[in-house]
Formats: C-alpha cells, sequence, structure tokens
C-alpha cells in the first residue's frame, strides 16, 4: 500500500507525541522531498517530525516529477509545494493513501479520485484498532500545543464517531 503525506500530518502528530501511529497504522509513509525539506530545512531541522523523517527507515523519501509537480502547481495554486508533490501520481502509480489537512488540497485529491484522510481521521483509526484509548485528550492537545484548526462541528462528529 502506497501511503504519501504531505508535512502536515508529520508535524502534527509529533507535536503531540503520536507520530508513532503513522507507523503502526500504515507501516511505511512516503514523502516526496519537498515534504521531506519542508520539515528538513524549514526551521532549521527543528520541525517535529523533522529527525524521524531523516532517521526511521520507516519514512521513504521519494522524487516527484517537476514536469508534473509543475503542472499541478498551476492547476491548483493554493496549494504549497509539499500539498502538490504530495498529489503528485508518483510516476505511473497512484497513491492509494494520500495524508493531508487543508481542504484545497483535499478537493485537489478528489479531482484526482484519491483517497485522503487527516490527523483526525488518522486519531479515528488509531482508536478503532485500539492503538489509542481516547480521540478527545489528543485533539484538545492538537488545538492547544500544535495550533491544529478543526471546526467545532468537524470536532464534535469525530468525537461523536469514537464514541466519546
Amino acid at each position: 500500500m502506497l501511503v504519501v503525506s504531505d508535512t502536515s500530518p508529520i508535524t502534527n502528530l509529533a507535536v503531540v507525541g503520536h507520530l508513532d501511529l503513522l507507523r503502526a497504522l500504515y507501516a511505511q509513509i512516503t514523502i516526496p522531498e519537498e515534504v521531506r525539506d519542508e520539515l528538513v530545512l524549514g526551521g532549521a531541522g527543528s520541525n517535529p517530525g523533522a529527525r524521524e523523517a531523516q532517521s526511521e527507515s520507516w519514512f521513504v523519501v521519494a522524487r516527484v516529477d517537476t514536469q508534473a509537480r509543475s503542472q499541478l502547481a498551476r492547476t491548483y495554486p493554493k496549494l504549497d509545494v509539499g500539498e502538490v508533490a504530495a498529489l503528485d501520481r508518483q510516476g505511473e502509480r497512484s497513491a492509494d493513501l494520500v495524508l493531508l489537512d487543508d481542504q484545497a488540497a483535499r478537493r485537489a485529491a478528489s479531482a484526482f479520485q484519491l483517497a485522503y484522510v487527516g490527523v483526525v481521521g488518522i486519531l479515528l483509526a488509531a482508536k478503532a484498532r485500539g492503538l489509542v484509548a481516547l480521540v478527545k485528550p489528543i485533539l484538545d492537545d492538537l488545538r492547544a500545543r500544535a495550533g491544529f484548526r478543526l471546526a467545532e462541528a468537524v470536532y464534535q462528529s469525530a468525537l461523536q464517531y469514537a464514541g466519546e
């Protein structure tokens, strides 16, 4: 299963100490070079998740076709470099799942008929698999410590779905 991640799920989960959920749920995460660069070069390597993206074997760095990336960027100008790279179809093979949170990136993923999930969906999947006991404290921590923006309706729906 090819799971490709944008920067935000990695940094947000790392801030709250739950980056390991990605490995537990998906075994291997592919990150485009652009995402690795955002993590490692942005913040001089001090961004949450930067160390793991460089050193953990379950992170695999992939090169994105620059022509495809440029075309995507022109088609979806509101997306940042990491989002565009994560949505690239990895050459001839599309990602089975793309991890991203940005609304515009989700719309683009839908247009490409790519399955996607964000941090909330990752947490709900982790709870369903017994990897976390409760979603609420993690969501609260994301809001407080990571500055994670989450509409109240989505927050309440997630808690209801989680049975909390």
